[in-house]
């Protein structure tokens, strides 16, 4: 009996604890593995602790933002069936700079040669400051059936009318099976472990 809840509690960690899908999402080797745009190209790696700074943003000084600061990575893996994906990236405004206004997280479709297609994103405000942030988006291809099988890609952005600096650390995408999955699995061993 202790044997058969051992592996049932091994199958659903392995399960819930799905690998990152991202590369270097600390930035521990610089911006390997990103692409990265901004108004002044302004992209380094900084604060000894796996965090990548950037300019970008920046506006004509009266409010009107002509260019986003951004980072994106193609993960070279593909949407699974019936799979929530979870994507987390944790940055800051850097002390003494100017605002940042929002930033959003994006989940794509990258198969297209010509224009990644946005799956899921989100708006986030920065009313903390310099205070680390973290935030989260989800997308379940249960709701875009579409593009299982196709290839996932990430993207960050920020705005800002005036320019500003930001750093940015422990990006991931995690894919997570859906409870009906887990609950089937763990069904099918309590059954066997009763026969056994």
């Amino acid at each position: 009996m202790k044997r058969c809840i051992c592996l049932m509690l091994v199958v659903l960690t392995a399960s819930v604890a799905c690998a990152n899908l991202i590369t270097n999402g600390d930035f521990d080797s610089g911006g390997d593995n990103w692409g990265y745009g901004s108004a002044w190209g302004n992209y380094f790696y900084t604060d000894g602790t796996d965090t990548v700074t950037s300019m970008g943003g920046w506006g004509d000084g009266w409010g009107n933002t002509w260019s986003n600061t951004s980072l994106w990575q193609d993960t070279g893996a593909v949407f699974q069936a019936d799979t929530v994906y979870t994507m987390e990236v944790v940055w800051r405004e850097a002390p003494g700079e100017a605002s940042i206004e929002s930033v959003m997280l994006l989940i794509q479709d990258t198969s297209s040669s010509t224009e990644w297609v946005d799956v899921a994103s989100d708006w986030y405000s920065t009313s903390q400051g310099t205070a680390w942030n973290t935030s989260t988006l989800t997308f379940d291809t249960a709701d875009n059936s579409s593009v299982v099988g196709e290839s996932i890609g990430v993207s960050f952005r920020l705005t800002s009318a005036d320019g500003t600096w930001i750093h940015v650390d422990s990006v991931t995408l995690v894919p997570e099976p859906t409870t009906l999955f887990l609950l089937g699995a763990g069904s099918v061993l309590s059954v066997f472990c009763r026969r056994k």
